[in-house]
């Protein structure tokens, strides 16, 4: 079997790994807030936000209106980079009213964390890759060959139920783990 790794393909798998690593690090109350808020704001874009952006500053810049056709069919990259510039901006704004919430206190906070994150990071990743520049899907940055002899479809399977496993064995041996005491002096009397 032979596979390839497209720029699409890395592009969307980076944008899991960071964004999982940060949902990791922010804890899931931060996570979720940032999420509700990613989805809104892309969601804004997929209705042709971007291109309604883009007619507001090419309003503002020129001082003429321009249909939204035109503006696709004479500047197709003025539109890509107000879209992508509001997604950081959307980006930016939903992470920083989710740091509005308390941090994470503990390890199962954290860990309950990466799936709002690795679901903002497909949400982005998807947005970005398969939305914006579809054209990434076309350009392979490397290619490599497998050898098996078993059903594909069932080694995925099998490989999905031992990585479920093991997060949720994760989590429960980290949300039963003895708490820390905090130290400091004897006895109050």
């Amino acid at each position: 079997m032979t596979w390839q790794l497209t720029v699409q393909e890395a592009l969307f798998l980076l944008s899991l790994i960071i964004f999982g690593i940060m949902g990791y690090q922010r804890g899931w109350q931060r996570e979720t807030v940032s999420l509700l808020f990613i989805i809104l704001g892309v969601g804004f874009l997929d209705l042709n936000g971007g291109a309604y952006l883009s007619k507001l500053l090419y309003q503002f810049l020129l001082g003429r209106s321009i249909s939204e056709k035109d503006l696709l069919r004479s500047h197709p990259n003025v539109w890509i980079f107000v879209t992508i510039a509001g997604l950081v901006v959307i980006i930016a704004l939903g992470y920083i009213i989710g740091s509005r919430r308390p941090k994470a206190k503990d390890g199962q906070e954290r860990t309950l964390g990466l799936i709002p994150g690795l679901i903002t990071g497909a949400v982005i990743g998807a947005e970005l890759t398969y939305f914006l520049l579809p054209n990434s899907g076309k350009s392979v940055i490397t290619t490599g060959t497998i050898q098996m002899n078993l059903n594909f479809l069932g080694n995925l399977t099998v490989l999905l139920i031992f990585v479920i496993a093991v997060v949720v064995v994760v989590i429960g041996l980290m949300a039963t783990r003895p708490k820390k005491s905090g130290g400091g002096g004897g006895e109050k009397k």
